[in-house]
């Protein structure tokens, strides 16, 4: 019982802190840093008369990077950006012995700069946009086999990257709730994403390039971020203390005014 009752107490006082503490709003004082991220995977099973098809995805992306209000509504920043996926793919015949496997894996990391509007909707609960502009170096590699009456053939295809190779654009609606004055948890769904990138093959890999533009509209559950901000300002300056008038000085105005 005693147990209870501190942690109720605790809880009230912490209401009764934020609260106290949301009188800071964001302004064009107001700096944070801040990360947020997401993981998914799904695993699937499919068939028809010819064909059963197993797939694995797992895929995990994190940002982290630091932020500056323009006015209120406004903030500009920079990112550093993490993204990885693999994918496992298998299919088998149900008529013969051909099968095969594939093993996709992919790694994203760059640098953005991006630009984000908030619209408050009520005390301390925002709606945002966020617009992101990423910039870096993105690697695929595939390995399998397919195996069928002639024999088993290995895939070994490596594309490497390089700083520069890819390019991400996307466009991501969310909300904000500020638990405290200084700090913030972000919640965002959905986005709408541009992706352009130049693999060059490995040594080994054949003589090919893969040059690539993606571009749609993403609602799959992948795309659900979570995310947490901390927000601070810079200490004022203190102003310069008035110097203190000296005898001398006061002498001289009594005179002037006779």
């Amino acid at each position: 019982m005693k147990s209870k009752t501190c942690i109720i107490i605790f809880i009230i006082g912490f209401i009764l802190t934020s609260i106290q503490a949301l009188a800071q709003t964001l302004d064009k004082e107001t700096k944070f840093v801040g990360a947020n991220g997401g993981f998914y995977q799904q695993p699937t099973k499919t068939s028809d008369t010819n064909l059963q098809i197993e797939k694995s995805k797992n895929q995990l992306s994190i940002n982290a990077g630091i932020g500056f209000f323009q006015n209120r509504s406004l903030s500009i920043g920079f990112r550093f950006n993490y993204f990885s996926s693999v994918l496992d793919s298998s299919a088998n015949s149900l008529h013969s012995l051909n099968s095969s496997k594939i093993k996709e894996s992919n790694l994203f990391w760059g640098i953005s700069s991006f630009a984000r509007y908030h619209k408050k909707i009520y005390k301390r609960l925002f709606a945002f946009v966020d617009a992101n502009v990423s910039v870096g170096n993105h690697t695929r590699n595939l390995q399998g086999e397919q195996i069928n009456g002639v024999g088993t053939k290995l895939i070994n295809d490596s594309y490497k990257g390089s700083f520069g190779n890819s390019i991400y654009v996307f466009v991501r609606p969310g909300i904000l709730y500020l638990v405290h004055s200084k700090i913030g948890i972000e919640l965002s769904y959905g986005n709408w994403n541009l992706q352009y990138t130049n693999y060059q093959p490995s040594n080994g890999s054949g003589n090919r390039n893969i040059a690539k533009t993606i571009s749609g509209v993403d609602v799959h559950w992948a795309s659900l971020n979570l995310g947490v901000n901390y927000y601070f300002r810079s200490k004022p300056k203190p102003e310069p203390k008035p110097e203190p008038k000296t005898e001398a000085a006061d002498n001289t105005t009594t005179e002037a005014t006779k």
